[in-house]
């Protein structure tokens, strides 16, 4: 591997302007912004890197990138998935670099998706290319898929699977996405993933037009009929108040719990990291870290409604909306729980309030712990990062959830699964956390390392090597 690492940093400062290029493409998917451009100049990076690459045109969305490297005598087949769109770089003004700038500053470069995932997709594909010019063929056959709308629920990657079983058969998947352990820095590996998402907007109507709030004896006020609405699904000890939500979820065993308290953590300094006295509900030890990896949540993530400008105006809104998410859990199946979620609402005399669904997902996959994409990835962390991977257990499932099982709102189909196709097709899949521990990825000023950018190109490099191998 040394030949490997020599060659990547006598050409570092090429492939960190390469990064930076990548970067600059404002490719957002929730705003339908940039993504054409983006996806033409990476299918371009494929092609030069040796690849036979192409843009597959979606049904309504945006191209998903393909390449293929076919490797004569390769036992295996890897698949590297990835991302190239990026999430909103708002609220702008708490920016203190331009989001699509990819300015360096303190060897940090700094940009909307540096993270999440252009970071992690960038360093594979120049870890397969060092790869080739250094060693002059591959160890396994390789494949990559980008897709650019991962970030507003993959809405088109589940039609696209379909169409594109064979291709996506594969000996094991990786991607590279998300930071280290904040304690120690340790590379993370989920190994697939069991739950899923039902991210709704909450939609409340009143009169036909914004009246003058002397005016408010006389219409309902949209924005307090969507707060009375929001405040009967959680209480404020974060308990989700709507009847059987928690009767699917399936609990973690004694041992799964005892595998994540082995997990570094330091409550206490993430708090303070993020100016807080403590964690949610005085939460300690490892506490947080379990809720986190095993406790359904409900999060309102957006709200709007009447006037938000600069300066005050008198109205009573005629509408308001709410954007909301619930993370399901192991055994928690999206199409019930929006059932659940409108039964509720109807119960507490809130049927006038629209359900919007925006994402529905659940997979009950998980990669086996002795599969060559495990072994390999877990072996190459080690290398990479000079200390052990870390790799976060999954609750086990009884038969009603085997591996490579999947719910969304059309069932028998797909369609909406997003990331969730790994599991679907049977492929042992890993996320592979590899970015810098505090890098706001999903905030302003989200950031990714140099040191980072090389460890991971090392990283998949070696990921490459192994998976021929163990």
């Amino acid at each position: 591997m040394e030949d490997i690492l020599r060659y990547v940093d006598e050409h570092l400062p090429e492939y960190v302007e390469r990064f930076r290029t990548y970067l600059r493409f404002p490719s957002v998917a929730a705003q339908n912004r940039g993504q054409e451009v983006c996806a033409t100049w990476l299918r371009d990076q494929m092609i030069q890197a040796g690849f036979d690459a192409r843009l597959e045109p979606t049904k309504g969305g945006p191209p998903v990138v393909m390449g293929e490297r076919k490797q004569p005598g390769a036992k295996r087949t890897l698949l590297v998935y990835g991302h190239y769109d990026v999430q909103p770089a708002e609220p702008l003004e708490e920016w203190h670099h331009d989001p699509f700038g990819a300015e360096i500053v303190d060897e940090r470069i700094y940009a909307r998706g540096a993270v999440d995932q252009k970071g992690g997709g960038m360093a594979s594909l120049i870890a397969v290319e060092t790869l080739l010019k250094v060693r002059g063929k591959l160890p396994v056959n390789l494949r990559f898929i980008f897709e650019g709308e991962e970030e507003v629920g993959s809405h088109h990657l589940g039609q696209f699977a379909e169409d594109h079983v064979e291709f996506l058969h594969t000996d094991g998947c990786m991607t590279l996405d998300g930071p280290t352990n904040r304690a120690t820095g340790q590379a993370h590996i989920n190994p697939g993933w069991r739950g899923g998402i039902l991210a709704v907007e909450l939609r409340s109507k009143g009169a036909n037009q914004d009246l003058y709030s002397a005016e408010a004896h006389y219409v309902p006020n949209a924005a307090w009929r969507l707060v009375w609405a929001l405040a009967t699904l959680k209480n404020e000890k974060e308990e989700i108040l709507i009847d059987g939500w928690y009767d699917d979820l399936l609990r973690p065993t004694e041992k799964d719990l005892e595998l994540v308290r082995q997990f570094p953590f330091n409550a206490e300094a993430f708090a303070k990291k993020l100016g807080l006295k403590e964690m949610l509900l005085g939460r300690t030890g490892a506490e947080p870290l379990i809720a986190r990896t095993y406790e359904p949540t409900c999060t309102i993530c957006g709200m709007q409604s009447g006037y938000t400008g600069k300066g005050m105006m008198t109205k009573v809104p005629a509408t308001a909306f709410a954007k909301v998410d619930f993370r399901l859990r192991a055994g928690m199946e999206p199409e019930r729980h929006l059932e659940l979620l409108r039964r509720h609402l109807d119960k507490h005399g809130f049927a006038d309030i629209e359900i919007v669904v925006l994402t529905s997902k659940y997979t009950a996959d998980k990669t086996p712990l002795d599969s060559a994409i495990v072994k390999a990835t877990s072996q190459a962390a080690a290398e990479a990062f000079g200390m052990p991977a870390l790799v976060f257990p999954e609750v086990e499932s009884p038969n009603k959830y085997p591996t490579g099982s999947y719910w969304t709102l059309g069932p028998g189909s797909m369609v909406d699964l997003g990331t969730g196709i790994f599991g679907a097709l049977g492929v042992p899949w890993v996320v592979c956390r590899y970015a810098d521990r505090d890098t706001f990825n999903h905030a302003p000023n989200e950031f990714l390392s140099i040191e980072a950018f090389r460890r991971a190109i090392h990283w998949v490099a070696r990921s490459v090597e192994l998976f021929a191998e163990v």
